[in-house]
């Protein structure tokens, strides 16, 4: 499955990375998204649900948070994602890129 991912990542201008590279892009982004979505969590918490924390969860991490579960921020009942839903996330960057990509040639014919 990571090789068909890779070859999909690396297809569409992500970058060329072997599988390795993609496999630690994918586990440090993931790091990273948790930490953050858990602060904002923690933040929110604080105010009483309100606005807390400055930081902010672009429209591509809230889709991946859709697919990975509050459970993968939250802490309760923590499955970790494994590999089951890369396929997903993959299709993900894809349809990402795709919609760049065209307004980019949208803009420039303007």
């Amino acid at each position: 499955m990571w090789i068909e991912l890779t070859q999909k990542l690396n297809s569409v201008g992500l970058g060329h990375k072997t599988v390795d590279k993609w496999q630690k892009s994918w586990s440090d982004y993931k790091q990273n998204l948790k930490k953050k979505a858990a602060e904002i969590d923690r933040s929110r918490k604080l105010t009483g649900g309100g606005p807390g924390s400055e930081k902010m969860l672009s429209e591509f991490d809230l889709k991946v948070l859709g697919i990975l579960g509050e459970s993968f921020y939250k802490g309760v009942g923590v499955e970790e994602i494994g590999v089951s839903n890369i396929l997903s996330i993959a299709n993900l960057l894809f349809e990402q890129y795709i919609i760049n990509t065209s307004e980019h040639f949208r803009a420039e014919k303007s």
